[in-house]
């Protein structure tokens, strides 16, 4: 029978029991030198000496148990908490980090007839949970594998005056966002083949006001599904049906990223798939896309422009209601500079090449501009604190005549220490429905909208 094996301290216990029995051993000796009496009365040159390396000895004690106290501290910090769960990875080849955020806030939506509160998921940077794998070979190389999901309930672009909660509804509730592989070399550039974003996917959002959390040129994400009420009852357009930045999303696609140089790069991406939301279904496209960022003497650049067509994809026989699938092209981009000492300009552009049908429809065109400012030094000790104000027009998105305006306000206050922003922002709309609306052309919606959240990340 084999003999009981003998057991073996965890990791560190040994050396901190050996730490201890050290300090033991120490006070065991000042004890017995204390109370020990001098071998000679007279010697008081003894003595006194005694006293000295007593006297040393016992600061040298003090010294060694405060630092005991300080390890047992430490390690008793970094130690998980008593039946806790760890994450442990499937691979010891694969780093894994996961991260995600939780986006929410309460909107008030005044049509100049009614007004209604919704607890709204932040449709311009939703709820979302993200898994990402890396291996990295050698010095070149590196492969990501991404998942993403996009969990809204109640996605604040898709929730109306009829309809306050959207329910079980699959555009909103639990999406893929992410769901690709990328091999990125530092000679040759990233190539990706999955569900993600397509080589125009913000184009149209550069944005270093550092309020674009609650205010950016995509205006349809806050409130999209809102119907404007001219004439005291719901009109014909939705918000998302006058509103359009012309950014594209993400889809199936295969794309590749070119290294950078003195700040450009260049992407390409082959889509085929469904589209980021059920307004833009398509069977495929392709795009192509110029990004630029870069700081020059303090200042920061960010500029995109973007190309996509889809028009050997499109019906053979388009129909004039089909207005948010039948073009054949799409041109957008962003500009955005932010100087040192806070100030911010940002400008965004889109245009969108119709089908030729038998209604006539004119090409749909919008512009947004925003000026912003960003406190270089905090104002507060948590946290930058960014305002902005923002002035954008779009017309003929949905029939010719449409025209949306947008003004609007926002402050952005961030909170470092706990990974939060908390924001507010307002936006007053005019609207003018074309000739094919079912009121005069004239009659005019206006409305306003207040947003006010908080977005936190892990």
């Amino acid at each position: 029978m084999a003999g009981k094996a003998k057991e073996r301290p965890l990791r560190g216990e040994g050396g901190r029991a050996s730490r201890r029995r050290s300090v033991i051993s120490v006070a065991a000796v000042l004890g017995l030198l204390m109370a020990t009496p001098p071998a000679r009365a007279d010697d008081a040159q003894t003595i006194q000496t005694m006293q000295e390396q007593i006297q040393d000895l016992q600061i040298k004690l003090n010294a060694l148990i405060a630092a005991q106290k300080a390890t047992d501290a430490q390690v008793q910090k970094a130690a998980p908490p008593k039946n806790s769960a760890q994450v442990v990875n499937g691979s010891d080849k694969v780093k894994l980090t996961i991260s995600g955020q939780i986006d929410r806030g309460l909107m008030v939506f005044d049509d100049s007839h009614q007004t209604n509160l919704f607890n709204v998921d932040n449709g311009i940077s939703s709820t979302r949970l993200r898994f990402i794998g890396e291996v990295v070979p050698d010095d070149d190389l590196k492969l990501n594998a991404n998942l993403e999901f996009d969990l809204r309930s109640n996605a604040s672009d898709r929730i109306d005056q009829t309809q306050k909660n959207t329910g079980v509804d699959t555009d909103t509730l639990f999406r893929i966002r992410r769901a690709s592989l990328s091999l990125t070399s530092k000679t040759y550039g990233k190539f990706t083949i999955g569900q993600d974003s397509t080589a125009t996917d913000g184009v149209a959002e550069y944005d270093l006001s550092g309020t674009y959390i609650t205010q950016e040129s995509d205006v349809q994400k806050l409130g999209g599904a809102m119907f404007f009420s001219p004439s005291g009852n719901f009109g014909t357009r939705r918000m998302n049906q006058i509103f359009n930045n012309f950014d594209d999303g993400r889809d199936d696609e295969i794309r590749y990223d070119s290294p950078t140089f003195y700040g450009f790069n260049i992407q390409a991406s082959l889509a085929q798939g469904n589209g980021s939301t059920s307004l833009q279904d398509t069977s495929g496209r392709y795009a192509a896309a110029l990004h630029y960022k870069d700081t020059i003497e303090g200042t920061q650049i960010e500029a995109g422009i973007g190309y996509e067509n889809r028009e050997v994809l499109n019906p053979n026989t388009p129909t004039g209601s089909a207005v948010f699938t039948n073009f054949d092209s799409q041109i957008a981009g962003s500009a955005s500079v932010l100087f040192p000492f806070g100030l911010s300009t940002t400008f965004s552009a889109g245009t969108r090449q119709m089908q030729v049908t038998s209604n006539g429809r004119d090409n749909p065109f919008s512009y947004y501009s925003k000026i912003g400012y960003m406190t270089p030094d905090p104002w507060f000790s948590f946290g930058k604190t960014a305002f902005s104000v923002e002035w954008g027009e779009d017309f003929d998105l949905t029939a010719n005549g449409d025209e949306g305006k947008v003004l609007g306000f926002a402050v952005v206050q961030n909170v470092d220490k706990w990974g939060m922003e908390l924001f507010a922002s307002f936006r007053h709309f005019w609207v003018d429905e074309g000739a094919n609306s079912s009121f005069a052309a004239q009659d005019v919606g206006q409305a306003n909208l207040f947003f006010t959240g908080t977005r936190v990340k892990f």
